[in-house]
């Protein structure tokens, strides 16, 4: 399965990109702050996804990897970039640092989603009160070990969309893909295939 390169401009930034898979449903990969799409592409995940029928994307959001910083606020940042793809809903996994595009994002803008992961990302406490009413399905993954957001906040997320669920990898730490990258991929397809693909 090829993996394609690309750098696009978004906004004010220059945005790299990787890109797998051919298929017409988007499954859109972030990353934590100590990582890069090129995380992804190590561990395979492109591939793998791309090869149970999904168009997957993984950035270097703004500031990280080999994407210049950009002024935007991040939720309208990840936007614009869902934007210039052409990518009008899509499954989204957002990991740690990522919450702070995605997690707003969620709140306004929900329809652009019809998956969302989230692996232990940053920002959920604010916007609890606000998903009671979240219409996405939310998947919650976490390591057991994680001692940056704790397996608790995960599960206050999880209860507090109509539509969530929780995961936790046993002896995984923060990062829980890294540590279980099988598991973690076999989780993230059960769920998207058990809950309404669009597909």
């Amino acid at each position: 399965m090829e993996v394609v390169e690309r750098t696009i401009t978004v906004e004010d930034a220059s945005v790299f990109l990787l890109e797998a898979g051919s298929g017409s449903d988007h499954l859109v990969l972030l990353h934590g702050g100590r990582f890069s799409s090129a995380t992804w592409r190590g561990l395979g995940s492109l591939e793998v996804l791309a090869a149970a029928g999904w168009h997957v994307w993984a950035f270097d959001l703004p500031g990280f990897g080999k994407s210049s910083e950009s002024q935007i606020e991040a939720p309208i940042m990840l936007a614009a970039l869902l934007d210039a793809l052409a990518i009008d809903r899509c499954a989204l996994v957002t990991p740690s640092a990522s919450g702070r595009f995605s997690m707003p994002l969620l709140v306004r803008e929900p329809t652009r989603f019809h998956h969302f992961v989230a692996v232990a990302p940053v920002g959920i406490p604010p916007q609890l009160e606000a998903l009671a009413d979240c219409p996405v399905p939310v998947l919650c993954l976490w390591g057991e070990n994680d001692l940056t957001i704790p397996v608790a906040i995960g599960e206050q997320l999880a209860q507090a969309v109509p539509d969530g669920r929780m995961h936790v990898f046993p002896d995984a730490s923060h990062p829980c893909y890294l540590d279980a990258p099988e598991d973690f991929h076999r989780e993230l397809l059960a769920f998207l295939d058990e809950n309404g693909s669009v597909r």
